[in-house]
């Protein structure tokens, strides 16, 4: 590892030192490992990335982009995450000359011995390989063919011998290989971040590119399980980004397999594996499998040995397919009874804490249950105090469908002054921030029509409009997305309903 003589100034703590210590490889590998590995809930990739962008950082805008009340705690897991990504990069280094290794025993075994003991040599290769999840098919492969030739030892020696030669061959194979996937679903993790799903052209083209790239860059055969697992993952995320979900169901269980068939995954990436689970769950929810559904769901209950970084991670995302749960079969009382669980369990941050994914979910999910149980003023509360308290630290669609959302409770509550100043907001908000898509606009054509009706007769006409131009909508790819936040359509039905 490089070392420097220079520390950065301002701070003499052990994770400083450490990151001005690492290589610019090192670094890379860091925020590649961190961005596979990463916890909604935990802020320390941002921070290594404001300490790494610094010769000298400055400790006041340090304390005041990631607070002094839990810094400390921050940093020291930020140090932890370091040493495991140096671990783990200069292991894998290692992997491929243990391997080269133990089959050169092996061949310099061979009829000097009796066989068995050559293969004792492979069965270490074949573990090492497993363990570090690289080449496991093509050194499985071999160990079988030694198996076949143990009364041939010329030939079993020419075999070794060739194998040999190609062992350096595979190993660059690998690395490439795997680069290549790790930076693909790099760029798939940067997409899934910004939005949950694609609303316009250039999104579209923009997850397109990289689902081709994945696409092209698929082998016949994969060299390493791992690079394997992560094609599965990033096309399945792509997909469920697109509002495939069959598709994204399909590839998040070949995912599934694949860790299931390698259990040392599962133990060196348990976040990625709980993400799998997850996708799963949330695939086939908005597939309309619900049977599969409810199966996938139990299978991430009963996760053991969670470990305690991303405990919360595990249960926050299991309180989110539960309610979902819940809501879908209209059992809401039940549901509001696990929000208030979810409540005491922390999942729900408190003011000037960054707003998760796993919030986002919670809230769409608790409004739609407190409405779905009468509780209509208690729904407009909670969607009004998550707009205040997340504003710009929300991913935009989910800030847009939550003005949306708070707009049509107000629809729903008959309060007509709020609702015309919503709307105004609204409207201005959607073409500022341009996005002004055809969902956007027949909400707030129902809206402006809903306002100059003034009999039951021509509210419930503006609400059976409304159900027929969503059902249009369902047919644009970029118009599935709003529904996932929130059942708009089922909205409008029950207000036609309602009215009639």
């Amino acid at each position: 590892m490089k070392n420097k003589s220079n520390r950065t100034n301002g701070d003499k703590s052990a994770v400083f030192q450490l990151i001005n210590s690492m290589t610019q490889a090192e670094k890379r590998f860091f925020t590649l490992y961190a961005a596979m590995h990463r916890d909604e809930n935990s802020r320390y990739a941002e921070l290594f990335e404001f300490i790494a962008g610094r010769r000298k950082p400055d400790a006041v805008k340090l304390a005041a982009q990631f607070g002094e009340r839990h810094l400390e705690q921050l940093k020291q897991q930020l140090y932890r995450k370091i040493l495991e990504s140096l671990s783990l990069q200069y292991s894998r280094e290692n992997d491929q000359l243990q391997i080269q290794n133990f089959v050169q025993r092996a061949s310099m075994l061979t009829n000097r011995v009796h066989p068995r003991y050559s293969v004792r040599e492979l069965n270490k290769a074949a573990e090492t390989a497993q363990h570090f999840h690289s080449g496991v098919a093509t050194l499985n492969g071999l160990h079988e063919a030694v198996r076949t030739q143990l009364h041939s030892g010329t030939a079993l020696l020419n075999y070794l011998n060739e194998m040999m030669l190609n062992i350096g061959s595979l190993a660059l194979q690998q690395t490439i290989e795997e680069h290549t996937f790790t930076e693909l679903l790099l760029e798939t993790e940067l997409l899934n971040r910004r939005a949950e799903s694609s609303r316009s052209q250039h999104e579209y083209e923009s997850i397109h590119v990289v689902l081709k790239k994945l696409n092209d860059n698929r082998p016949k055969k994969f060299i390493s399980v791992r690079s394997e697992l992560y094609f599965c993952f990033a096309s399945g995320l792509l997909n469920y980004l697109l509002c495939r979900f069959e598709q994204c169901f399909a590839l998040m269980n070949a995912a599934h397999e694949t860790m299931e068939r390698y259990p040392e995954l599962k133990s060196t990436d348990p976040v990625l594996y709980l993400r799998i689970l997850a996708n799963r769950s949330l695939s086939a929810f908005h597939a309309g499998k619900q049977t599969v559904f409810i199966k996938c769901l139990q299978q991430l209950r009963v996760v053991q040995n969670v470990p305690s970084q991303i405990r919360d991670y595990k249960n926050g995302i299991t309180a989110v397919l539960e309610l979902m749960e819940y809501n879908s079969q209209g059992l809401f009382r039940e549901a509001i009874s696990s929000i208030r669980l979810h409540d005491r369990a922390g999942f729900f941050s408190g003011s000037g804490e960054e707003i998760s994914q796993i919030e986002i979910y919670l809230t769409f999910q608790s409004v739609t249950a407190l409405r779905g149980a009468g509780e209509i003023r208690k729904a407009s509360r909670l969607i009004a105090d998550f707009i205040n308290k997340g504003g710009k630290k929300l991913k935009r669609d989910a800030y847009v469908m939550a003005r949306i959302l708070f707009m049509l409770l107000r629809v729903e509550m008959g309060d007509e002054s709020l609702t015309r100043s919503e709307l105004q907001s609204v409207s201005a908000l959607l073409k500022k921030e341009k996005v002004l898509y055809a969902f956007e606009r027949v909400i707030l054509k129902y809206v402006n029509r809903m306002l100059i009706a003034n009999t039951k007769a021509g509210i419930s006409s503006c609400a059976r409009q409304l159900v027929r131009d969503l059902d249009a909508l369902r047919k644009s790819p970029f118009e599935t997305a709003p529904m996932m936040y929130f059942d708009f359509r089922k909205w409008a039905a029950e207000m036609a309903g309602a009215r009639v």
